[in-house]
């Protein structure tokens, strides 16, 4: 069975997100219902109820505590589900991303999980 997720093509913002010579890659996802109004770099979560994705919550125990991917596209999912766009791959930096309050520890473990899924995390001057 085909997924469909009511993308046909996108085009993300070129910013200091993105760092280093190495090739992203993004993949459609869908943003769950009540996940907000989030912008590009948001941390992504996959809650395990319902597989879409929330903000990154290193407290949570849903699933969205695996940091698994980064939004690539401002999206509002404040009231329904979104059909968008997030990076599953690349090299990207520290600062530019939204880890939703987590603390330095949290981010230091967030960074690690995040490599085995291809997304590097650098931090730059």
């Amino acid at each position: 069975m085909t997924e469909s997720y009511g993308i046909t093509s996108e085009n993300v913002a070129q910013d200091n997100l993105l760092s280093g010579s190495h090739p992203a890659v993004f993949y459609p996802v869908v943003l769950g219902s009540g996940a907000g109004s989030l912008e590009r770099g948001q941390v992504l979560g996959r809650k395990t109820a319902d597989s879409k994705y929330y903000k990154f919550s290193a407290s949570a125990s849903d699933g969205t505590e695996v940091p698994r991917a980064v939004l690539a596209k401002d999206t509002d999912a404040a009231s329904a589900d979104a059909n968008t766009v997030a990076y599953v791959h690349g090299e990207f930096n520290e600062s530019e991303l939204d880890w939703n309050g987590a603390s330095t520890a949290q981010i230091a473990e967030a960074k690690r999980t995040l490599v085995g899924y291809g997304i590097y995390v650098k931090k730059t001057g």
